[in-house]
């Protein structure tokens, strides 16, 4: 299980989190949103997809993420309507606050995965031999419809997976620049705070 730490609506960035996790990275590539850069000589390119999970064997499984009811309902408009000759398994993945909308709106042959949060323990070490307990919640995934697959899929070629394991690599770099941006912003913050109080941490 993994520890939550955001308050407030479950959002997109706490589903992915999830996700990842539960389609084990250790053994599958699993890339976020995938808009570019794959495409098939038969089926041509990949629409663009939330969550890209392509496993060991070869065969690709979109997750398409949801956080809120219009949004979910505006998917259902889309032409590709999430079919291609890539993909063998699709899953919309949604809060449990969306469950029974989608439910009844989302088509037949997809899959549904619903993140909700479960109020747990967690401990901390409090001396050499003794811990202390906290509540804390924690993300918990249900798969309230499994998918149909796509028998006639196609099995990823070498070429095809390195394209999106480097598509995953270019992530790294924004991400980290990201990281930066908003530790600059807390140490911002933070020394606003230390000036507010009269320059408390300086030397006497």
């Amino acid at each position: 299980m993994i520890k939550r730490v955001s308050k407030g609506n479950l959002t997109t960035l706490d589903m992915e989190v999830v996700l990842i996790n539960a389609f084990n990275p250790r053994q599958n590539v699993i890339v976020p949103n995938v808009s570019w850069g794959i495409h098939d000589k038969l089926y041509h390119s990949l629409h663009e997809c939330d969550l890209l999970v392509l496993s060991g064997s070869g065969y690709a499984t979109e997750v398409e993420i949801k956080v809120s009811k219009a949004d979910l309902l505006k998917d259902m408009e889309k032409r590709h309507g999430h079919l291609h000759g890539m993909i063998r398994r699709f899953y919309y993945a949604v809060p449990d606050t969306l469950r029974t909308v989608a439910e009844e709106v989302i088509t037949e042959r997809a899959g549904l995965l619903v993140v909700s949060t479960k109020d747990g323990y967690d401990y901390s070490r409090k001396g050499w031999d003794s811990y202390e307990r906290h509540t804390c919640s924690y993300y918990h995934l249900d798969t309230a419809r499994e998918c149909k697959a796509n028998t006639k899929a196609l099995k990823w070629t070498d070429e095809q997976r390195n394209q999106l394991m480097r598509l995953g690599t270019m992530r790294i770099g924004g991400l980290k620049q990201k990281i930066l941006t908003l530790k600059s912003k807390i140490d911002e913050k933070a020394d606003r705070s230390d000036t507010d109080k009269g320059g408390v941490g300086e030397a006497k």
